[in-house]
């Protein structure tokens, strides 16, 4: 892969990798995560068939499949195009010194 693609919106960081790991799950929706505290959504703007697909592993982690240029919008930030290629989806955590536990930050 020549370039590597890194983009943050809110709590979400989306990262090309070079292939999708095997054994992974297709999840029917276009949604990548909704907000805890909001309700508002990270989601894909599907306008063709087959333009992408949202990805699952056996521990939660999500991967992006992307085979035409695709909007990731929501209604707080500002809306990113991710370009054909692979994605993983990390999650901005936190650490809580009082509850000595690592916490997803929530949206």
């Amino acid at each position: 892969m020549k370039n590597k693609f890194y983009a943050r919106q809110g709590d979400l960081g989306i990262t090309s990798i070079q292939k999708l790991p095997d054994n992974l799950k297709e999840l029917k929706t276009n949604v990548l995560a909704y907000g805890e505290t909001t309700g508002h959504k990270h989601q894909l703007l599907e306008t063709m068939p087959q333009q992408f697909s949202i990805l699952e592993d056996k521990n939660g982690n999500q991967y992006l499949e992307i085979n035409q240029p695709t909007d990731l919008i929501h209604e707080e930030h500002k809306t990113i195009t991710i370009e054909r290629g692979f994605y993983i989806i990390k999650r901005e955590r936190e650490y809580d010194y009082f509850a000595e536990e690592i916490k997803r930050i929530q949206d």
